[in-house]
């Protein structure tokens, strides 16, 4: 307690909390993840890969390097280019490639193997965090944060079954060293997987087997929570399967994210 006023140091909150939100969309290439950041409120992108040219939206232009991205970042921040509300990273495949190229510059390598145990790819992922703590910066300045991600298929090994693939970020993993996957999840408030939905249907083969076959009318999902077959997530009590259509990806989520704060000082 202060011994001034005789009240706690730290206000005590209570309620639910309306603040900036950190986001991921992921999904297969041209369906639509950057088309639905740009729909969040009043969004600026900072591009590592060029894939937004597309997009009526404000935009700086690609980065070559880690110091362009930080460089641009900082910008944004200090109000250089004006106001927003959103900040959005166009791909966090390519922030990798900005990290690796860094790490070894940094060392004087070719590759992230070139050094042995992992030093390499411990740096890199410290960079992640580094990441991490630059986009808090922006969540403390009340702006939300959009991570763009590419998707890729991994290998799942669970002691509670054979092992599976699932759909995840497309990000490397090197053993316990450097898994950014692992990092980034549990950080965002919610990890949105876009895809095409898929029907299926079962044909008689005869001799009692049966052959299944998938199919797609072009629909396009937001799946909002973990199955074994995608990573996804969202902490706002979202339904599992959300319609995506362009133009309206981030209205559909709007209203699961709108909550209200109240805070008490005892």
């Amino acid at each position: 307690m202060s011994k001034e006023s005789g009240q706690p140091k730290f206000e005590l909150i209570t309620g639910v909390r309306n603040g900036p939100k950190k986001v991921a969309i992921y999904g297969t290439a041209c369906i639509g993840k950057s088309s639905f950041a740009a729909q969040f409120d009043s969004p600026i992108f900072i591009q590592t890969e060029n894939a937004g040219g597309e997009i009526d939206c404000p935009r700086l232009p690609v980065c070559k390097s880690w110091g362009d991205m930080i460089d641009q970042l900082t910008l944004i921040y200090k109000g250089e280019y004006g106001e927003y509300k959103t900040l959005v990273v166009d791909s966090l495949k390519f922030v990798e490639q900005l990290i690796v190229k860094e790490v070894c510059k940094n060392k004087g390598i070719d590759s992230l193997d070139d050094l042995q145990y992992g030093v390499a790819y411990g740096d890199a992922m410290s960079m992640w965090y580094k990441f991490t703590d630059m986009m808090d910066r922006f969540l403390d300045s009340d702006m939300d944060v959009v991570l763009i991600g590419h998707e890729t298929q991994r290998t799942v090994k669970d002691p509670r079954t054979d092992e599976y693939e699932t759909t995840t970020l497309d990000l490397m993993k090197w053993g316990r060293t450097y898994d950014p996957v692992k990092m980034l999840a549990p950080w965002c408030d919610c990890v949105l997987y876009l895809a095409h939905k898929l029907y299926t249907s079962s044909t008689d083969t005869g001799l009692g087997q049966t052959r299944t076959t998938a199919t797609s009318t072009g629909d396009r999902i937001i799946y909002t929570e973990e199955r074994p077959a995608y990573l996804a997530k969202n902490r706002y009590k979202m339904p599992p399967e959300l319609p995506y259509k362009d133009g309206k990806g981030y209205s559909v989520i709007k209203q699961y994210l709108n909550v209200t704060e109240k805070k008490e000082s005892k």
